[in-house]
């Protein structure tokens, strides 16, 4: 049985033996799948049958927080009342002068406010709105002005810094890319990494690129994916300021990547460096798309991000034809349809909430909702049963009326479809890269192929005598070419970079392909020339021999 641990370096010794467990050190009970070869774990604790109790998913963890206001005034509790009504709504609002002053004058003389940065934030940022000839307030502001008064409730962890005057999100993603080496809070890397924080600042820096080698950070970090994991995804959030933005801790994220980690199994391919990858790539893909990212909500960047690092947690290096076939006991559970998919969601929201921790607690029911929501439909996509769906469906509405990812009404579907990229962008990346990811992935299909043999079961796609070169073509142009063509014909997305990678790939593959065929072909012309010369060495010492 395949074993877990913090240190995953996405290494395996022998052949992957499946496990799919809570990789808790709790009594465990196993159980044998009637098959010779694998003896499947299972939890005390039963995730698989407790995952739908009620108390598995409790939401978010709220504490009241009870107005020391005095409103006395009818138009402010009015005022009021209006933006709660238009927040719950998710509404952009505009007030009047008047309105805006009265709200002004409530901070300026609100007694309870006790930290001068949130008064002074939120007087300048009311003051900016005035200037602007009532500009609309956006969700964070309204958000932030009713927790003032005690009108909307926060967790009282929740540290309310002041932000500057960009609060666009198209603002901030600028920002980002001007001011990168300003995002990052070395303090914070300084207390989690024992290593020189510079060097590994150094390493990351061209995060944002599509030919950022992750074998490179992850090396840095001495083969550990569970800080590697943890560094990339806090330096990608941070970049986007979520940290400032979104009622979210950078310790609590920080303890949940590093727990998605250790959950992730020793397998070669569908480790925590995948999940890595798949981040990154993410993370560059939306840092390079600015007309489809400006337009994102911020609370989106942060779900389809960590939907990203979270997307493959617990693969046990078998796929759902495997686990269907072998009547395991998730494909029970999620009646044969998109098994692990399925298990991914489900076991990395359940690990959002700890004892000391919730990682969605400062968002409300609503936001709540629809991270989950984003996170869900996105990991499904990764599904490659139903690749083949998402492309024609793509193709014939790109085909009809196009496709455009900056409007809010196609932003999660292109989303989901970006992430089902990343998921299987390794050919439209570097050749060194990509080679290293080929070969961990055919380990893992030569593994459940000879664990198919043992058991006596069907194969699927998998033929181990086919030659890599033709294998790795036939995906590229089947799969992830036509997948990537498409997405590049979607209004607001560009993927030139991956393209270009792909073609050069292709071309790589092919070449190997036509030496391998004429050093076949020299071979066989050496073969014929031996033949010849000896039937005609064989016809001279006959006539020698006549003439004698």
């Amino acid at each position: 049985m395949a074993t877990n641990s913090s240190n995953n370096n996405g290494s395996s010794n022998g052949k992957s033996n499946i496990s799919i467990d809570n990789n808790s050190d709790d009594e465990k009970d196993s159980f044998d799948d009637g098959e010779k070869g694998t003896t499947y774990s299972n939890n005390s604790k039963v995730f698989v049958k407790s995952q739908y109790k009620s108390d598995t998913f409790p939401g978010p963890v709220r504490r009241k927080r009870s107005s020391t206001f005095g409103m006395s005034s009818v138009h402010q509790h009015n005022l009021l009342e209006q933006m709660k009504i238009g927040y719950k709504k998710g509404l952009p609002m505009m007030l009047s002068n008047d309105m805006l002053g009265e709200l002004l004058e409530l901070i300026v003389t609100a007694k309870a406010v006790n930290k001068k940065q949130t008064k002074l934030y939120l007087s300048h940022q009311i003051s900016d709105f005035q200037q602007n000839n009532g500009k609309h307030i956006t969700q964070e502001s309204i958000h932030n002005t009713l927790y003032t008064f005690g009108a909307l409730s926060m967790p009282t962890k929740r540290k309310m810094a002041p932000r500057s005057k960009k609060r666009s999100v198209k603002e901030d993603f600028r920002g980002v890319i001007i001011n990168e080496d300003e995002i990052v809070e070395l303090p914070f890397f300084t207390n989690m990494f024992p290593q020189d924080v510079k060097l590994l600042n150094a390493t990351i820096e061209n995060i944002r690129s599509w030919e950022f080698n992750v074998f490179d950070l992850f090396k840095s970090f001495g083969s550990d994916s569970k800080l590697t994991m943890q560094y990339v995804g806090i330096s990608c959030l941070s970049r986007f300021r979520l940290f400032e933005i979104l009622p979210i801790e950078k310790e609590a994220v920080w303890e949940y990547l590093g727990n998605i980690a250790n959950d992730y199994k020793l397998v070669p391919y569908h480790n925590a460096l995948h999940g890595v990858d798949v981040m990154q790539t993410m993370y560059s893909t939306l840092s390079n798309n600015v007309e489809m990212t400006s337009k994102l909500s911020n609370a989106n960047v942060f779900a389809i991000l960590i939907a990203a690092a979270v997307h493959d947690v617990g693969h046990p290096a078998r796929n759902n034809q495997f686990l269907i076939t072998t009547q395991h006991r998730l494909a029970t559970v999620y009646h044969d349809q998109s098994v692990l998919e399925n298990y991914h969601i489900a076991r990395s929201m359940e690990l959002m909430e700890t004892e000391k921790w919730s990682l969605l607690s400062g968002f409300s029911k609503d936001e709540t909702s629809d991270i989950r929501a984003l996170m869900i439909k996105s990991i499904l996509h990764t599904d490659m049963a139903k690749h083949g769906d998402l492309v024609r469906n793509l193709t014939l509405d790109l085909d009809h009326d196009g496709l455009d990812a900056r409007l809010p009404k196609n932003h999660n579907r292109c989303l989901s479809l970006l992430l089902h990229a990343a998921d299987v962008s390794n050919p439209s990346k570097q050749w060194k890269t990509y080679r290293k990811w080929t070969d961990k992935i055919m380990e893992e299909f030569r593994a459940q192929y000879d664990d198919e043999e043992e058991r006596g079961i069907g194969h699927g796609f998998f033929d181990p005598d086919k030659p890599i070169p033709e294998f790795q073509i036939g995906f590229i142009q089947f799969v992830v070419s036509p997948l990537f063509t498409q997405i590049d014909q979607i209004e607001g997305i560009s993927m030139d970079v991956a393209l270009h990678h792909l073609k050069r790939n292709l071309q790589a593959w092919k070449m190997q392909v036509c030496n391998r065929q004429l050093l076949l072909e020299k071979k066989k012309k050496a073969q014929e020339n031996k033949f010849s010369n000896s039937a005609a060495r064989k016809g001279s010492f006959r006539r020698c021999n006549s003439a004698q």
